[in-house]
């Protein structure tokens, strides 16, 4: 019999790698035991989401065998080797942190009563909006909330359509209480693009906090707020959430699972996790990483960037990109920190962002 040691445990954040350097596999995961042949499994290479450390992965997943895995997507991840970021090494919290994946996902386009719409109701409603609260005098009427859970080339998009074309408030900062640490590659901040925000002003110095929006809505000063992800209610209570959604004549919510402030939208809209689609992290040591789509998205759900550029074309803002990759492209002629970038040279391991240095690292 294999066991740990007489009188010892192993509980540390980073105990599952013992699995990984058995060198006769006779150590295995009790999360997995059971759940899958390893044979049935695909395998696609990706990054941990869980902090701002962007560990590189290899996301191990079952489409064809939904009577394995309580009919879940997901079964494991492990570990990539990256010299510069994690080398071999994974955390606990980031290895068994994927569950959401398949868990409570918003599937459906939906109205404020509940009823199921289709995206193009959505999309022709929600323009209509946006458009006549963005033509008001004395400046745009709508806020932004959106979030460092989204790729470098979603938020990109935000900016140009939100800020460029609509002159709306736009942020990523939130009031989000930093978590567990350490001083190998647990990060305090539990989003993997924190720092790719900031370069592209959307978070950090100059960039309007969240709660900031809150209170202009409260004020009467804007008509319309769409909210990419975030629980509202978690950060600023049930009560005002309620009161945002009874002044706002638009309230949007577009996320991957359901949470209360879904509840107080006028439309909500179901989106795709981070390995549903392709895109970027900047890491918070300025490494910008691909994320890779390992399998298509849940359902009726869609990606962030494709659903933004379909409001832009139903805005009559239309762009020439049709994928990430042209996206990302724009994004590095735009931008001098992501300058001569491309999806060929970030590769599988990452490239530098080229101004880092000159700006505020995400913790």
């Amino acid at each position: 019999e294999l066991g740990i040691y007489p009188g010892d445990v192993l509980d540390n954040p980073y105990s599952a790698n013992v699995v990984d350097i058995c060198p006769v596999g006779a150590l295995t995961e009790k999360d997995f035991r059971f759940k899958a042949r390893v044979w049935y499994l695909s395998s696609a290479p990706t990054i941990c989401n869980g902090c701002s450390q962007g560990c590189n992965i290899d996301m191990h997943y079952m489409l064809d065998r939904p009577h394995l895995n309580d009919g879940a997507r997901m079964v494991r991840v492990k570990p990539r080797f990256n010299e510069d970021v994690n080398q071999w090494w994974l955390c606990d919290e980031g290895r068994y942190g994927f569950g959401w994946l398949d868990c409570e996902r918003l599937t459906e386009v939906r109205t404020a009563n509940g009823a199921d719409a289709t995206w193009e109701q959505a999309l022709t409603a929600i323009s209509t909006t946006l458009a006549g609260a963005g033509a008001e005098e004395g400046g745009a009427r709508i806020g932004v909330i959106a979030s460092t859970q989204l790729t470098n080339e979603e938020l990109f998009l935000i900016r140009e359509i939100f800020q460029g074309a609509l002159d709306a408030r736009v942020t990523a900062s939130v009031p989000e209480k930093p978590g567990s640490s350490d001083d190998l590659l647990i990060k305090a901040d539990k989003n993997p693009n924190t720092l790719g925000a900031t370069l592209l002003g959307l978070a950090g110095p100059g960039a309007p906090e969240a709660g900031q929006i809150v209170e202009e809505v409260l004020a009467g000063k804007l008509d319309a707020l769409w909210v990419f992800g975030h629980d509202m209610v978690e950060f600023f209570g049930e009560g005002k959430v309620r009161e945002l959604s009874e002044k706002l004549k638009l309230f949007v919510f577009s996320g991957t699972n359901e949470n209360p402030t879904a509840s107080f939208a006028h439309w909500v809209l179901p989106t795709s996790g981070y390995v549903e689609k392709d895109g970027t992290f900047v890491n918070s040591d300025g490494r910008v990483q691909r994320i890779g789509r390992a399998f298509p998205p849940l359902a009726e759900s869609r990606e962030d960037w494709r659903v933004l550029l379909e409001l832009a074309t139903a805005l009559e803002h239309p762009f020439e990109w049709k994928k990430p990759a042209e996206i990302f492209q724009g994004l590095s002629q735009a931008e001098a920190s992501f300058a001569d970038l491309s999806y060929e040279i970030i590769g599988d391991a990452g490239a530098e962002v080229s101004t880092t240095k000159s700006k505020a690292k995400a913790t």
